[in-house]
């Protein structure tokens, strides 16, 4: 009896997790992720303490929601993060075009980067964006290139067919037993 609820668990735990990362891959929206590309060819090492954006003269949907949150990937890699990520929430209780916030920790940039690119990914909100701009006490300010939208990973949907096709051989064996 107890190796038939382990193995009715354990199928159950598989189907359930092959629609969970299905969903989660499919909220991906190439819409809202626009990266900037920082050039530190003649930068050394340096902490990056605060960043900002512009969304220039965007009005209505254009404008970042109150509580909308927006994810911040720095890397070496278009759309890359091996060198930080940070998430920003709009605090206020009204629209904004345009914000200049921390980055608590500060963002660590080795002197062997040449090239440095900040994306944006806006977890609940579309929102355009013009311009965008990180500080750091020995730089200043950089302003970086937009260079527009950037296509997510394809999603593995071979791994998804094959737990899904698990989960529900899992199950024809608990019935046959």
């Amino acid at each position: 009896m107890t190796f038939k609820l382990s193995g009715l668990a354990a199928a159950i735990f598989v189907f359930v997790a092959s629609l969970v990362s299905s969903a989660s891959a499919a909220t991906v929206d190439a819409r809202n992720a626009v990266a900037f590309e920082f050039d530190f060819s003649t930068t050394d090492s340096t902490r990056f303490n605060r960043f900002g954006y512009n969304c220039g003269s965007c009005s209505g949907e254009g404008l970042f929601l109150s509580g909308a949150t927006m994810q911040l990937d720095f890397g070496t890699t278009l759309g890359g993060s091996e060198i930080g990520t940070r998430t920003f929430t709009n605090p206020f209780n009204f629209a904004i075009s345009n914000v200049s916030s921390g980055l608590t920790p500060e963002v660590a940039v080795p002197g062997s980067v040449d090239t440095l690119f900040m994306t944006f990914r806006y977890v609940d909100d579309a929102f355009e964006i013009s311009s965008a701009n990180i500080y750091g006490q020995s730089t200043g300010v950089m302003t970086g290139t937009l260079i527009g939208t950037v296509t997510p990973a394809p999603v593995p949907l071979p791994a998804g067919i094959f737990l899904m096709v698990s989960a529900l051989g899992g199950f024809a064996f608990m019935k046959r037993k």
